[in-house]
Formats: structure tokens, sequence, C-alpha cells
């Protein structure tokens, strides 16, 4: 398998979180897909980004995706919006 560490792992999670093959996707207008999450890339941002996917997942059970994390407001809000 993979090289050791001395790192340790955490595997646990909120109490009574919701397993992942549990977890299920968000449906908007028929559409099927994870929670996505668009960090910003400051401290701050990125935090309340992993929180959040955090929440997402193990308290309300969905699949969810942390995007790359976004420099400013206004890259993520044309991300959100579908612009290229």
């Amino acid at each position: 398998v993979g090289a050791q560490s001395d790192t340790p792992v955490l595997e646990c999670g909120l109490p009574l979180s919701i397993v992942p093959s549990s977890r299920r996707n968000i449906t908007i207008d028929g559409v099927s897909m994870p929670f996505g999450m668009l960090p910003l890339d400051w401290p701050s941002g990125r935090l309340m980004a992993n929180l959040a996917a955090i929440l997402a997942s193990e308290a309300l059970g969905f699949h969810t995706v942390l995007r790359p994390a976004r420099s400013s407001s206004i890259t993520a809000l044309s991300d959100i919006a579908g612009c290229k």
C-alpha cells in the first residue's frame, strides 16, 4: 500500500455523521450533481469553504466537491455565474 507516515490520520467525523455510502447528490432542475464549494484564496475563505463542505457532507448527507480556490470575489462570482 502507501508509505508509512508519522503524521496521525484522523478517521472520525461529526458525531452521528452520515457515512459516505449514504450521501446523495443535490438535484437542480433535474440535474444531479455533488454540492460544490468554491473557496476564496485567503485563510478565512479556505476555512469557511472547508467547514461548509464538512457540514454539507457529514451533517446534511450530500456528496461534496471542493473546487480550486479563486484569488478574488470577482473571479468567484464569474465562476458561479458560469462565465468562462
